[in-house]
């Protein structure tokens, strides 16, 4: 799915990068980011994600979405900035999952 129609109809800002580009998957654990994928670094109570970044780039993140001033200076890295991480994984996880929570049959109602 292209980054564009992830993100919009959201709140961002373009630090750096190509909005064009192909995302493969969305990740918040760095441990687990494949290549293409967005790293989206949550700032967490015990962890913070923006700690973790260097190691989701490594592992072939392309597109990293921050709620802080991170200084990214490698090449062919999108940074989209939001006012929180954690709403921006909600957000984006259910547009690329196409919103799975609306396609739920088990939430419809029956009569007796």
């Amino acid at each position: 799915m292209k980054l564009i129609d992830i993100i919009k109809n959201s709140k961002y800002e373009v630090l750096k990068g190509n909005l064009g580009m192909d995302i493969s998957g969305i990740e918040h654990d760095s441990r687990k980011v494949t290549k293409g994928n967005m790293f989206i670094a949550i700032n967490g109570f015990t962890v913070d994600g923006h700690n973790y970044i260097g190691e989701a780039i490594e592992k072939g993140a392309n597109c990293i979405v921050v709620e802080k001033d991170v200084p990214i200076v490698e090449c062919n890295i999108t940074v989209i900035k939001v006012p929180s991480t954690t709403d921006a994984l909600a957000q984006y996880a259910a547009k690329y999952y196409e919103e799975p929570s609306k396609k739920n049959k088990n939430n419809r109602c029956y009569r007796h």
